[in-house]
């Protein structure tokens, strides 16, 4: 539909890649700021293995903390396109993706919208254009690096780097990534028990809950504490409630299991 379409990369890896796969372009640029760099990195190669066909540049911004430096840029990249250019445009870019918008009024928006997944071509004064796209967990966790390597689904390898016990979900209709652990006392059957473990227990119930925060700690530096939903199920003792981060989401199977100070 368009000959380039310009986007920015945000902590979510589902808008790069629903634009990739909806081939609503043959030229796609991605600009990333440096704090995105290693992102960047993953996705590059995972276009070259995944769309030889397309073409794909990747251009890196100023610093997230220098916005007048990346108005800048933006206006410098722009003057120089005769031809109209389609823009990204997604939540979570707002930032970086706007002052390219602003320094050319009269060219495409390219949306992503959900439920279900689509994008969406809006070049006035003709009629929307809509692409339904299909995203694959596998191609979601690539494009990152990552990928599932065990048959049971819980274990996730990036290189020599393994996590096991979290599972990744995609939801579809959202659009929403999802990484999501046990506590120890449900996977062992002893939520029942939590107020009245041994202490040797309780200090192999921190042990066992606490790697599994850290694993979803590190898979969001990843995939972006606001790019993905980072969920426990079961219930969680207080020593590592109290300290569990507020990005990762603790969801009891029966509300009524809390523990007591």
């Amino acid at each position: 539909m368009l000959k380039m379409v310009i986007s920015t990369m945000g902590d979510s890896v589902s808008p790069s890649l629903s634009l990739l796969v909806s081939n609503v372009s043959t030229s796609i640029t991605f600009f990333y700021t440096s704090e995105n760099i290693k992102n960047a990195e993953s996705l590059q190669y995972f276009c070259q293995q995944r769309f030889p066909e397309t073409l794909v540049h990747f251009l890196e911004l100023p610093s997230i903390a220098m916005p007048g430096e990346i108005v800048k840029y933006a206006k410098e990249f722009m003057s120089g396109k005769n031809e109209k250019v389609g823009i990204f445009l997604t939540s979570g870019a707002k930032q970086t993706i706007f002052p390219f918008l602003i320094n050319s009024t009269t060219s495409t928006t390219v949306s992503l919208v959900h439920s279900p997944l689509r994008i969406v071509v809006d070049e006035f004064p003709l009629p929307s254009k809509t692409v339904y796209v299909e995203l694959s967990l596998q191609d979601l966790l690539a494009s990152r690096g990552w990928e599932i390597s065990e048959e049971d689904g819980k274990t996730l390898r990036r290189g020599d780097l393994v996590i096991s016990g979290v599972s990744a979900l995609f939801d579809k209709e959202r659009g929403l990534l999802i990484f999501m652990g046990q506590s120890y006392l449900l996977k062992t059957g002893k939520e029942d028990e939590i107020h009245s473990l041994s202490r040797s227990m309780k200090n192999q119930v921190k042990e066992k809950d606490q790697i599994t925060i850290s694993n979803l700690t590190l898979l969001s530096e990843f995939f972006g504490r606001n790019g993905a939903n980072y969920v426990i199920s079961g219930a969680l003792r207080s020593p590592n409630r109290s300290v569990l981060p507020h990005f990762i989401e603790n969801k009891l199977v029966e509300s009524s299991l809390q523990e007591e100070e």
